[in-house]
């Protein structure tokens, strides 16, 4: 059915079609008939825009996760952490509002990666038939990942606090008892800069496959960042990231492991100031 009119698309809708329409002929009905749809016709075609570039992007998304699902793992890690993207679509609005189609890389989080991964080796299904993801797989050398990711980023918070000296976090007794039976010095005690380094480098290991991990060392340049990217700081209020956000930030480091080592990598996390100080000039 070609889609000229809104008629179209209602009668597409009626007969149950209307998802048969690509993203390229809703944007050209929602230019072509802007000055004679009314407000809620014009919002039925966005509502299905919007719901076709999700399923256009998913599928997108779970085309590259099973790619990199299906490669051994040294060369999953090697592809993923330095390039953890998928071609997109989003609409984008010029200064005239023509609406307009643009390729745009998109994150593949690693949890979402991991998701795909456990389904592939689903053992379980729902009572629809949908495959249920196995926990007992991962994509990482050792799911401990997940724990010693939750201490660190909770023990990134607790020093961003101690330094605003705000009030004191508490802890989840889950996560204390799981500290208290961790054994990994690196995570008992005082904690100084040596041990907040061993603390990314035991998840660097237990992330990494053994042949990767063996000859991938985290420098004080990685930790610098991860301090950084712990935290969103605005109108005086601090937020730490969650610890899955926090999973992605240190692949960001990974990434640079694998690709730099030692001085080499001192320069390869970028910097911009929007400081006019810094502004080039004309």
């Amino acid at each position: 059915m070609m889609l000229k009119v809104y008629a179209d698309f209602e009668n597409a809708k009626k007969l149950g079609k209307s998802d048969d329409f690509t993203v390229a002929e809703l944007v050209n009905l929602l230019n072509d008939q802007s000055s004679v749809m009314t407000a809620d016709q014009t919002k039925n075609v966005n509502d299905a825009l919007n719901t076709r570039v999700e399923k256009d992007n998913k599928s997108a998304c779970d085309s590259k996760c099973d790619e990199l699902c299906k490669m051994e793992r040294v060369d999953m890690w090697r592809s993923y952490a330095p390039n953890p993207y998928y071609m997109g679509t989003k609409i984008v609005v010029d200064k005239n509002g023509v609406l307009g189609i643009q390729d745009a890389k998109m994150l593949i989080k690693f949890k979402a990666l991991e998701k795909y991964y456990q389904i592939l080796h689903s053992i379980e299904k729902d009572p629809d038939g949908t495959p249920r993801p196995n926990p007992a797989v991962t994509l990482c050398t050792d799911a401990s990942y997940e724990k010693l990711v939750t201490l660190f980023n909770g023990m990134l918070a607790e020093e961003t606090a101690s330094e605003l000296d705000v009030a004191k976090l508490t802890r989840s007794k889950k996560m204390e008892q799981y500290l208290k039976d961790s054994k990994l010095d690196c995570f008992l005690g005082v904690i100084n800069k040596g041990k907040r380094l061993a603390q990314l480098q035991a998840i660097w290991n237990v992330m990494l496959p053994k042949e990767l991990a063996e000859n991938c060392t985290a420098l004080s340049c990685d930790m610098k960042y991860l301090k950084i990217a712990a935290n969103r700081a605005k109108q005086g209020s601090v937020k730490g990231i969650g610890d899955r956000a926090m999973v992605d930030e240190i692949i960001v480091t990974i990434s640079k492991g694998l690709s730099y080592d030692g001085k080499a990598r001192t320069s390869k996390y970028e910097f911009a100031s929007k400081s006019k100080m810094f502004a080039s000039e004309n």
